[in-house]
């Protein structure tokens, strides 16, 4: 199964903090670029084998065009090999619909963003879904998440 950069537990969000043990997402508008980078790092250090970071880049929208030059840059300078796949949007959606592995069709990471009016409920944000097969790409299975979500 394919699974997005950061996924150990849970998902890496822009955006994304934790106060007090509770998750909050997007919802202060402020982006962590030092929680986001700590993340990073820490992939980087547990190490990904030698393989290769497959970044998906739909180069027709810049709110998903810039996170990904964004994610694939800070990987790099992580030291982590990279491949930046650059493309139109129906081939990076075809390709991010994919749970095959990276060589076979597969990818490890895609930039996006969303709409605030989307994004300001986690009962209507589809990217905080952690329901698994049924959650967003990357399919992140996480109960704490979804109980949060269900209050």
């Amino acid at each position: 199964m394919t699974t997005s950069i950061g996924y150990d537990t849970q998902p890496l969000l822009l955006g994304r903090d934790t106060e007090n043990g509770v998750p909050r997402f997007f919802l202060q508008g402020q982006i962590d670029q030092a929680a986001i980078y700590a993340r990073a790092r820490l992939i980087a250090e547990a190490g990904c084998k030698g393989g290769t970071i497959t970044v998906l880049d739909s180069v027709e929208f810049v709110n998903s065009h810039i996170p990904s030059l964004i994610i694939a840059d800070l990987l790099k300078r992580l030291g982590l090999n990279v491949e930046l796949v650059s493309a139109d949007w129906s081939a990076i959606s075809a390709r991010r619909a994919s749970k095959k592995p990276p060589d076979e069709g597969g990818w490890n990471v895609f930039g996006t963003t969303g709409v605030g009016s989307d994004t300001l409920d986690p009962n209507v944000n589809v990217m905080l879904q952690a329901n698994g097969d049924a959650a967003w790409f990357g399919w992140p299975k996480d109960d704490t998440i979804e109980a949060l979500r269900a209050q």
